[in-house]
């Protein structure tokens, strides 16, 4: 039996988020292989304010997971934008 997501589309999608909803730490794994390129990370609140930016050199982008401390952030939902390289992507995840 072959069961075919038609949700998300994983081969464009280069990561993903867990938990969701979060309490303290906000996890990302990057789908993609280890990458030199810079990996930039932005959240944003419902108002689109931008509240957290991150940005990883060259040197710790050898990661494929990274975690977030988002234990400051009010409850609520928050948009995060990941940009490694020429690829982005923009999910939505839950503060509890």
């Amino acid at each position: 039996m072959i069961i075919i997501n038609r949700g998300t589309n994983m081969a464009n999608d280069i990561c993903a988020i867990y938990p969701n909803p979060a309490s303290d730490k906000l996890n990302i794994l990057l789908h993609s292989e280890r990458s030199t390129k810079p990996l930039d990370i932005q959240i944003y609140d419902q108002t689109g304010r931008l509240i957290l930016s991150k940005s990883y050199s060259d040197k710790d982008t050898l990661n494929l997971v990274y975690s977030i401390d988002i234990s400051e952030l009010k409850v609520g939902i928050y948009h995060i934008v990941i940009a490694n390289g020429h690829k982005s992507t923009s999910k939505t995840f839950v503060k509890e």
